[in-house]
């Protein structure tokens, strides 16, 4: 999948206004259009992979603010 289909997708979800919206698929390259498309649509994005990897640096004590262009996810106070 391109980067401009996975858009594409959000898009077509995004016009139902749902509360957040999922990606939820390794072979995904979501992660790294989060950001643009949160600031776009006004809606939360999770993508699997990023959930992971945010878990994952809090579980080691990292903060996960030094994320950058993944999403509020990593940019909110939880």
């Amino acid at each position: 999948m391109t980067a401009d289909q996975i858009t594409a997708m959000i898009h077509k979800v995004a016009a139902a206004h749902p509360q957040a919206i999922v990606t939820f698929c390794t072979n995904l390259r979501a992660a790294p259009l989060v950001n643009e498309l949160e600031q776009a649509l006004d809606i939360p994005i999770y993508d699997t992979i990023s959930a992971v990897v945010w878990k994952s640096l809090q579980m080691a004590g990292v903060d996960p603010i030094g994320v950058k262009g993944w999403g509020r996810l990593f940019t909110d106070v939880y």
